[in-house]
């Protein structure tokens, strides 16, 4: 399931190109889409990857402290991890595919979980949560993953979630 990008807002296109612009992402993931849409496994990834790298950046400033711009960070890291590891599953890489999407759990998890990341950052990571376990239900047993090797992962990312809500509850 490749993830479909929506064109930048009116508003977004007059911005400066910059870390909270998402522009340059949603450029490589329509091509990249194209190229898989093509079946060019190859010259697909190159593009997912580079896609993957320019969210990278934008989710890493982000959670540095400089604001996300139009760009929405967490669902972009989401979307283009799923997005490769898409085009690894069709090339045939399964595992490659599973050991992305399980960084990118520990990722976010660890975002959730860090005292130094900003409310916010927590937050949208946070609900990120929901669309990475359906991706890794979905993508996990096309890796070969067995059941209970998916349900660990997905305890784990469960786990995270209620710290986070007890913590959040406590706050108020």
């Amino acid at each position: 399931m490749r993830h479909r990008i929506s064109s930048a807002s009116p508003a977004a296109a007059t911005e400066t190109a910059g870390a909270g612009d998402d522009r340059r992402w949603k450029a490589l993931t329509a091509r990249a889409n194209g190229v898989f849409a093509a079946r060019r496994w190859a010259e697909a990834e190159g593009l997912y990857r580079a896609a993957l790298a320019e969210s990278d950046t934008v989710f890493d400033t982000w959670c540095r402290g400089r604001p996300g711009g139009n760009a929405d960070p967490a669902p972009m890291l989401v979307v283009a991890t799923a997005n490769l590891a898409e085009c690894w599953l069709a090339g045939g890489q399964p595992d490659r595919a599973a050991d992305q999407l399980v960084a990118l759990r520990r990722r976010l998890c660890a975002v959730i979980e860090s005292g130094e990341a900003r409310d916010g950052v927590r937050q949208q990571c946070f609900l990120q949560l929901r669309p990475l376990v359906a991706e890794l239900v979905d993508k996990l047993p096309r890796a070969g993953w067995r059941p209970d090797q998916i349900e660990r992962e997905v305890e784990q990312m469960r786990t995270v979630a209620l710290r986070y809500l007890a913590k959040d509850v406590t706050r108020h």
